[in-house]
Formats: C-alpha cells, sequence, structure tokens
C-alpha cells in the first residue's frame, strides 16, 4: 500500500498561475490584476488554452479584499464561477488565499489580522467541502506555502 505523502496529489507536472494580486498599492489604491488581465471573464478560454500543454493544474486566488467586504462575511460567487470553470475543464485548482492582498479595514499588523485570516481560511474550506466533499482540497494559505486538505 503506497504512503499517501509520496503520492503526487497533482494532476500535471507543469501547472499554470493567474495573477490573482489585489494589494494596495504605495497610493492606497487597490490592485486587482484578476480583474485587469480579464481572467475572471475569460476564464474557460484561458483553460481551454491549457490543453494543448497537458497543464491540467493551475494556481488561482480568491482575492481576499474582494471575497471580505465585510469582516466575516463572505461573497464567495467569483469563486464559485472558477469552480465551476475548472470542473467543466477538468482542470484541478490550488486555491491561494492571500496573495499580497487584504481587505481595507486590514493590515498584516493589525491585532486582528491573523484571527480574521484564520476565519477566511476556515469559511473557505467549508465553502468548498459543501460543493465538493470527496475531492482533494490544496490551498497556499499564503504565497509561500501549500497545504493539501486531503
Amino acid at each position: 500500500m503506497a504512503n499517501s505523502l509520496s503520492t503526487n496529489p497533482f494532476q500535471s507536472f507543469w501547472w499554470a498561475g493567474y495573477e490573482c494580486t489585489d494589494q494596495l498599492n504605495c497610493f492606497g489604491n487597490r490592485v486587482d490584476l484578476l480583474s485587469t488581465t480579464g481572467h475572471l471573464q475569460l476564464i474557460e478560454a484561458d483553460y481551454a488554452q491549457l490543453k494543448p500543454f497537458s497543464i491540467r493544474t493551475v494556481r488561482e486566488g480568491i482575492r481576499w479584499s474582494q471575497v471580505e467586504k465585510r469582516a466575516y462575511q463572505y461573497d464567495w460567487s467569483p469563486i464559485e464561477q472558477m469552480l465551476r470553470a475548472g470542473k467543466h475543464q477538468g482542470i484541478q485548482q490550488v486555491w491561494d488565499l492571500c496573495h499580497f492582498g487584504y481587505p481595507d479595514d486590514l493590515t498584516p499588523l493589525h491585532p486582528m489580522f491573523a484571527r480574521r485570516f484564520a476565519a477566511l481560511c476556515r469559511a473557505f474550506v467549508r465553502f468548498y467541502r459543501d460543493r465538493y466533499p470527496d475531492d482533494t482540497l490544496i490551498v497556499t494559505p499564503s504565497t509561500k506555502s501549500v497545504l493539501s486538505l486531503g
């Protein structure tokens, strides 16, 4: 019997990644690269372009600033659209939960930052598991780490 830790959880060796930064720039303006690139509107076409290269795994981001406009209240509708596109095209999505962006009322030094981020992570797992209880969920809690939640 193979050890689950030695099994590759990814559907393809090569990955695609779609820029999901939603940070505030030095002038305090939100830079939302998912919107700028049009990936949310072009997701079906973007995923279709991966097929000739046998790329079946992508990194996507939830854009914390867009999902949580008010503390502890989440709007997962853009993520729902992304999940449907991934399922439709047979694309495995690795979810980046904080890619250089956070809600307007937070900074990384805010005393509630860690608590709010933990709540976001739990809420995302619940949201995902409600839809796909048996799928392997792989998240990157930040841009520097990867975690698989079997």
